[in-house]
């Protein structure tokens, strides 16, 4: 496969497909279309996300520097943690489910035998990942029997 960082606004794989230009240029316009957009406030944003975490280590060093410990303010404190790791996995789905959708499309641009191509190379590039996890897996210890 093309390890290039800069894969000419196609998905990972597809340049190594021999498209047309029509299908490149059609391929595309579906990146773009579900590329997501950057909220015009990031910098308010991020001010929030900053302000939130300080209150929330304040919250969080006021139950410890206590002398009795708070459990249903520690409480409340998970579940507000909670409710926003909540928010963030929606959120999150909803963009994967968007990234889905993208490259279904654009795989609908392929030809029968391109498909073909890119899913043996996926196959090929699955193996390979795989082959790498197992390197990295520790021996296992030896087991004493008593």
């Amino acid at each position: 496969m093309d390890y290039q960082f800069k894969r000419d606004g196609l998905p990972r794989g597809f340049n190594e497909l021999d498209l047309s230009e029509e299908q490149k240029s059609k391929i595309r316009a579906i990146m773009a279309q579900y590329r997501p957009q950057q909220p015009e406030n990031h910098a308010a944003r991020r001010a929030e996300f900053q302000q939130k975490m300080a209150q929330r280590q304040s919250q969080e060093q006021q139950l410890l520097n206590s002398k009795n410990f708070d459990e249903q303010a520690a409480r409340k404190l998970i579940a507000e943690r909670q409710q926003e790791r909540a928010e963030l996995e929606r959120q999150h789905a909803e963009r994967e489910l968007q990234m889905l959708q993208a490259r279904h499309a654009a795989f609908q641009v392929l030809t029968p035998a391109q498909r073909q191509k890119y899913t043996e190379l996926q196959k090929q590039q699955h193996q390979r990942f795989a082959e790498r996890m197992a390197r990295r897996q520790p021996p296992e210890a030896p087991t004493a029997n008593k």
